[in-house]
């Protein structure tokens, strides 16, 4: 039985071949009109404009940067298609006892037509002694006519011929109702593929690996300069809030930090607990009053002395977490370390810092 699966350096070779053939073309339509494929570096044709000759050479590096992006994807189709053809005539059992009208001779299976609109496949018989014509038959047997084709003219009806002369056949087809006339002609020479060499495979194909087009290239600019605003928007917004030296200390150092302040205000015990590392880290921590403050009094200062300490550093007192019980205080801090938290904090120092100077200057 037939396999329509091939090895996988077939379709390799077929969109390499396809390609070469492609540029090749194009080379020569370019070439032909003396322009330059290298602008850069070859002259220009006098006779066109530079505008035109630009435009084909991007036309030509486009279609080869296109056929080399699209290499991948096209192999791979290519062998999904035939290997659901094979998955095909392997569910469908050709019809048995075909027989030739001409000569009632047992017809041969000669191929396979795939016609998803009409049958999952058709089987192609043909006689052995070549009568014409060759049987289509569905797979329980029916027989498959083509549609009859009509006059391009008068959509009149065609009266078909052929005749072959040596290796050419010619095909003509004449309408019945207006007399219009076509004749094609194929040759039907063997044409054996050639090897594709390397030098043609290293310029056509490989050459134009990772390549891009004009227009993929202009967005990458348009990409760049954009990435490139925003860089210097951010670098402007750093330097206008002072965000690289806003103190980022780490927990442990925040925790020593906050025990030498509670120490030093009277307080005993602190300590954090678990952190919570979301989008933002959280941390509770707990610290013992063994003091004659009121529970006002306790809870204010410690606010106060906490949100002070930490006002240089991207991290916060959440105040409203701020509880306290029979001397035992509970509350959480935040720490804002992205690109939006350190934002707010500058801001917050800078307006305090305008706010420190205002006042100095009126007290001068």
């Amino acid at each position: 039985m037939k396999k329509y699966r091939k090895e996988d350096q077939y379709y390799e070779d077929q969109y390499d071949r396809s390609t070469i053939k492609i540029l090749k073309e194009m080379e020569g339509e370019i070439k032909a009109k003396g322009i330059p494929l290298n602008i850069a570096t070859d002259p220009l044709n006098p006779n066109l404009s530079l505008a035109e000759q630009h435009a084909l050479g991007i036309h030509y590096r486009d279609k080869g940067a296109l056929r080399a992006q699209n290499r991948k994807e096209a192999i791979i189709k290519w062998k999904q298609e035939d290997e659901y053809k094979d998955r095909l005539i392997e569910t469908y059992i050709p019809p048995k006892k075909v027989n030739c009208k001409t000569c009632n001779a047992r017809m041969e299976l000669s191929g396979h037509l795939f016609k998803p609109d009409i049958s999952p496949v058709l089987f192609v018989f043909q006689c052995p002694l070549e009568h014409k014509p060759n049987k289509v038959l569905f797979p329980d047997g029916d027989e498959y006519f083509f549609p009859k084709r009509k006059c391009e003219k008068c959509n009149g009806d065609l009266v078909s011929s052929s005749e072959r002369k040596e290796t050419v056949l010619i095909c003509k087809d004449e309408c019945k109702q207006c007399g219009h006339i076509v004749i094609d002609e194929y040759d039907l020479t063997p044409t054996e593929e050639k090897p594709i060499t390397i030098e043609d495979r290293k310029k056509y194909c490989e050459g134009f690996k990772n390549s891009k087009t004009f227009t993929q290239s202009l967005k990458d600019i348009a990409e760049l300069a954009e990435q490139l605003k925003v860089h210097q928007k951010e670098t402007e917004i750093k330097q206008e809030y002072n965000i690289d030296q806003i103190e980022k200390p780490t927990i442990p150092q925040v925790e020593q930090r906050l025990t030498k302040l509670m120490e030093e205000l009277g307080y005993i015990k602190f300590q954090f607990g678990k952190p919570d590392m979301g989008a933002h880290v959280i941390i509770e921590f707990s610290v013992q009053d063994p003091t004659n403050r009121s529970d006002r009094e306790s809870e204010k200062l410690l606010i106060k002395s906490i949100s002070e300490n930490l006002f240089p550093t991207f991290w916060r007192l959440m105040k409203q977490t701020v509880s306290y019980r029979l001397g035992y205080i509970t509350g959480k801090v935040k720490c804002y370390a992205d690109d939006g938290g350190l934002l707010k904090i500058g801001k917050e120092i800078k307006s305090v810092e305008k706010m420190d100077s205002k006042i100095n200057i009126e007290n001068q």
